[in-house]
């Protein structure tokens, strides 16, 4: 077998000889190219303050993605996130009433009624007197 690696070679980075061909791969910090070949060196644009996230911003090869917490979705700017009004979903679970809070939601229940340890149901306490 013959060392392709050894008789120059199309990588940028390391070059590691197979059997009948070599592979691409790149120094900590970089990533191979979608063409096998060169080596991205990758810049953490999270670590900039000008990324523009209203929440977390989570780093990709030569871009970065603005991310919101549990409750939230991303606005169409890209930066920005909005609440979910659970309340308005068809899976809130509340049998009776339902407020919606930041990134959640709370149940309630009609006057004179009380909330199961579920935090979903209600249930009436009666007192029986006894004379």
């Amino acid at each position: 077998d013959i060392d392709e690696c050894a008789g120059g070679h199309a990588c940028q980075g390391n070059c590691t000889d197979e059997y009948g061909s070599y592979s691409c791969s790149c120094k900590d910090g970089e990533t191979l190219n979608v063409d096998g070949k060169r080596c991205d060196k990758n810049i953490n644009e999270c670590d900039f303050e000008g990324h523009g996230c209203a929440k977390s911003c989570n780093d990709t090869l030569g871009s970065y993605v603005c991310v919101c917490e549990e409750g939230e979705f991303l606005a169409t700017d890209g930066k920005n996130c909005l609440n979910i009004n659970e309340c308005e979903l068809a899976d809130n679970d509340c049998e009776k009433n339902c407020s919606d809070t930041n990134g959640s939601y709370r149940c309630s229940c009609d006057f004179g009624e009380f909330l199961n340890d579920d935090e979903k149901h209600c249930h009436r306490e009666y007192i029986v007197m006894v004379s």
